[in-house]
């Protein structure tokens, strides 16, 4: 098993944050019809119906309760995962924010909620240089409370330690003093400990609407971008004992 150790280590949450979500449901419910497994009309209708109540869509699954097959469902996520069409789904922040990270040796992983088939066809759709976020570190939780879920990572002798995967079987442990967790949802943000950090994600925002958003916690920033946390990034591998 890889075992990596770091001073800070950043836990990066997907759809929406760094991954554009929406364009990427489109693009499945593209192929979903072109080979005859829904109506687009009913698609639209059923996630209507879900994210009127703040619930998340999750279109497998409505497949699955239409008499869609595993067997289809897992293909639709194998076509759409191979994007073979090389289409980017990353935020153009998000590259900049994955460049500084490069750059930097910085240690990250991807924190992700949902289905594990959905996620990693996520996962493998996103292209890196010579590689997919698939072939990163990644951890798949079933729960929006990912403040709380770091806070249970702590170790007794002190900094938390991250069980994950790379790859489809490959396992990972991320060892690590400080975790920052960027995210989207204000609720993933409970619990999370004081000597961890993290930034939420609203794209909604200008940055100087972000600016003037009370702290969340009373000391987590909202940004409208990523841009400020890939700067973060360089100024704090400048001052990186192993910089100097």
């Amino acid at each position: 098993m890889t075992e990596v150790v770091a001073e800070k280590l950043y836990a990066i949450d997907l759809d929406r944050t760094v991954y554009d979500t929406n364009r990427a449901f489109a693009k499945m419910v593209r192929i979903a019809v072109e080979n005859g497994l829904a109506d687009r009309a009913a698609i639209a209708q059923a996630r209507r119906s879900v994210e009127v109540t703040k619930g998340s869509f999750d279109l497998l699954g409505f497949l699955g309760t239409k008499g869609i097959s595993d067997h289809e469902l897992d293909d639709l996520q194998t076509v759409f995962g191979n994007n073979t069409e090389n289409d980017d789904f990353l935020y153009p922040d998000a590259h900049f924010l994955y460049q500084a990270l490069d750059d930097t040796a910085t240690p990250h992983f991807t924190y992700t909620k949902g289905g594990q088939q959905n996620q990693t066809a996520k996962l493998l759709s996103v292209r890196r240089p010579g590689r997919s976020l698939l072939d990163e570190p990644y951890v798949i939780t079933d729960s929006v409370y990912k403040g709380r879920s770091l806070a249970a990572m702590r170790v007794p002798e002190g900094g938390y330690l991250v069980d994950g995967w790379y790859g489809q079987s490959s396992r990972i442990r991320l060892l690590a003093r400080s975790i920052c967790l960027l995210e989207d949802k204000p609720a993933s943000l409970d619990g999370l400990p004081e000597d961890c950090s993290a930034a939420l994600v609203d794209r909604s925002l200008t940055p100087a609407q972000a600016a003037a958003v009370p702290l969340v916690q009373g000391r987590i920033p909202t940004y409208a971008s990523l841009d400020l946390v890939a700067a973060q990034v360089y100024r704090d591998a400048e001052l990186r004992p192993d910089r100097v």
